[in-house]
């Protein structure tokens, strides 16, 4: 019994990550929901760390970074589904 009360968070987990996955790399005019919101957030935390350090480049690695930030979000959403 508490293996089905289990799956059923489990699987909308799953459906979720993989839902905003295709959204995100379909899609013409943008990122799925989750995709949207932790970029979101993780770019308005390169601009506060940017601005307390107006004489470095750290702006130069934010795609690369928030790439990361969301493949990383999507496998952490799969693995704990």
């Amino acid at each position: 019994m508490s293996g089905t009360l289990w799956a059923v968070p489990g699987s909308l987990l799953v459906v979720l990550a993989f839902g905003d996955a295709l959204a995100t790399t379909v899609r013409v005019e943008g990122a799925g929901p989750l995709t949207r919101f932790v970029l979101s957030g993780a770019w308005r935390l390169l601009l506060r760390l940017h601005r307390d350090d107006t004489g470095s480049r750290s702006l130069s690695n934010a795609g690369p970074v928030l790439l990361l930030s969301t493949v990383v979000v999507w496998v952490l959403i799969l693995w704990s589904g």
